[in-house]
């Protein structure tokens, strides 16, 4: 569209407004907000826990009346033949209803009256620009802002990657002042994430931005144990129609019981990480219900091990998401016994080519699975196996993750039975064994790796 009509509207609406307050008493309102006072701010570079103190202030903040502004535009810019040009020409260009260019006319208008009353030396031209966009449903593009817990720095310096920022909190960030009508639920205490994430996509949506943002998210969760997450999400565009605000992601805003640093070293891995998994995943992430059995298989599989990490899961529920995620990878549907040594043995084979011994994992597995046997079907695990067991649950993820990252990155060459076929195989057989090798030498193994 011609945008020559808009950009005379928009001069129109910067005239109509210093006319009016010329000419017109400015009548204010005002807006009850919230702000908080930080003090003693400490960020612990071991854990990434954070202490501070706090208090909260009541302000109020004068603003120009809503309804002397939707008078204005009613009475002095929605009159004028420039606005009737402009609601024609998008009418007949977009095919739009009168209603729905009314309103999109409507949002334009108070939007450029309210940031021309904050700020006369704004371009309108570039407000003019977004709002053609928007009507166009061009890409734009999306600045994201996420609490992210599960991963802390060691360094205050930021973390510069390809795709996306890593930083730690500064006291700005809990300083913001805020209308109380904006603060969802409300507040009884601040949160306070190790770490920010920063990162920008340019979408149509604010959905894709979530879409990228759930990708990076499940991406750490694999490059190291960690359960990490995200907290509340700001996102932000030059739009005038598109909405653009606060989401929330770990409503619960617990700590994960497993977490990671992340250092300057870990830039490059990561950035090689996401260019090799992050297709593979976004792949996965995408699996619709009507998927092939093996494609299904394998989003189960993650789903069960990201169940794992969270924050709310007890001993027995943990150890049981985390043995369903090796199951769903590691036992074939039709098989009905020694699903215990079958479960264990596989997997113990593949974890050998990463350094893990051999005998460790198999019985570790073993143990896992009985004590999951033991929850499903109504007992309780003891106090005395919890205690002796405490770090099994840790293992038995480590061990997924990696299973996770083989499977993901072989899907496309080999189905999930042929691949426990051949581990079978090569229990049996060298020369089956000194395939089986060299098709896990094609994997790139992970830049970390816990042993203990």
């Amino acid at each position: 569209m011609n945008a020559t009509p808009l950009l005379a509207l928009a001069e129109k609406t910067k005239e109509a407004l210093l006319h009016h307050h010329k000419t017109t008493a400015r009548r204010q309102r005002s807006t009850l907000c919230v702000k908080n006072k930080v003090g003693n701010f400490a960020y612990d570079p071991k854990t990434g826990h954070i202490n501070l103190g706090w208090q909260t202030f009541y302000t109020t903040r004068e603003e120009w009346d809503y309804g002397d502004r939707f008078n204005l535009i009613k009475t002095s810019i929605e009159v004028l033949p420039e606005f009737g040009r402009c609601r024609e020409a998008i009418k007949k260009f977009y095919k739009l209803t009168d209603a729905v260019v009314d309103q999109h006319l409507g949002q334009l208008l108070f939007y450029l009256v309210s940031r021309l009353d904050a700020d006369q030396t704004i371009s309108v031209a570039d407000v003019v620009m977004a709002f053609v966009r928007d009507l166009d449903s061009a890409p734009v593009l999306w600045q994201v802002r996420a609490e992210l817990i599960g991963i802390f720095l060691p360094d205050d310096r930021p973390l510069e990657f390809k795709e996306l920022v890593l930083r730690r909190p500064a006291i700005a960030d809990f300083e913001i002042e805020r209308p109380m009508r904006d603060i969802f639920p409300p507040e009884t205490h601040l949160s306070l994430p190790p770490a920010y994430l920063e990162f920008s996509v340019r979408a149509v949506e604010q959905t894709e931005s979530q879409k990228q943002l759930s990708l990076l998210v499940d991406l750490f969760r694999l490059f190291k144990l960690g359960g990490v997450c995200s907290g509340v999400v700001s996102t932000t565009t030059p739009s005038i129609l598109r909405h653009t605000g606060v989401f929330w992601g770990n409503l619960t805003r617990q700590h994960p019981p497993f977490t990671y640093p992340l250092t300057e070293a870990d830039i490059q891995p990561f950035d090689a990480f996401c260019a090799a998994i992050g297709p593979e995943l976004k792949e996965l992430k995408s699996t619709p219900a009507t998927a092939e059995a093996r494609e299904r298989l394998l989003s189960t599989a993650f789903s069960r091990y990201k169940d794992a990490l969270g924050a709310v899961a007890s001993f027995e529920e943990r150890l049981t998401r985390a043995v369903t995620c090796l199951e769903a990878l590691f036992l074939k549907g039709e098989e009905r016994s020694e699903l215990t040594h079958k479960l264990s043995q596989r997997v113990s084979y593949l974890m050998k080519f990463y350094g893990f011994r051999s005998l460790e994992v198999y019985q570790n597995i073993q143990a896992a699975y009985d004590m999951r046997s033991s929850y499903v079907h109504g007992s309780e695990v003891s106090a005395e196996d919890k205690n002796r067991y405490q770090h099994l649950p840790r293992k038995i993820l480590e061990v997924s993750r990696l299973s996770l990252l083989v499977f993901l990155q072989l899907k496309k060459s080999v189905t999930k039975d042929s691949f426990i076929g051949k581990i079978d195989n090569a229990l049996l057989d060298s020369d089956a064994a000194a395939k089986f090798a060299e098709l896990v030498q094609t994997v790139p193994k992970p830049h970390a790796i816990n042993l203990k």
